[in-house]
């Protein structure tokens, strides 16, 4: 008698895991995508700026310069990467700035 009830929890409860696992890797791949776009958009305007960003030391020792971002590039998490692009985006128009006078 008990076989069909324990059964039922079993069913019950890793539909339940699956259902969370599944909420969990979406929430973990929109994460993981919305990194990867700002890591682009930071690459990208290092390449503006003239920095190899095929070389990773290049990149690395931009990054770790304290007054840019202090540590690694693949250390960076994404209020880290709003600051950095915030950051390069002020150089690149002080350059334009100065390029214009």
């Amino acid at each position: 008698m008990l076989a069909p009830a324990v059964g039922i929890i079993q069913g019950f409860s890793n539909n339940m895991l699956n259902s969370i696992n599944n909420k969990e890797m979406t929430t973990m791949t929109e994460q993981r995508e919305i990194v990867r776009g700002k890591r682009s958009s930071v690459l990208h305007q290092m390449q503006l700026l003239g920095v190899d960003t095929a070389d990773w030391d290049k990149v690395d020792a931009l990054c770790r310069d304290r007054r840019i971002a202090g540590k690694r590039f693949c250390e960076l998490d994404c209020d880290e990467l709003d600051a950095l692009l915030k950051k390069l985006r002020a150089i690149r128009r002080k350059q334009n700035t100065l390029k214009n006078k």
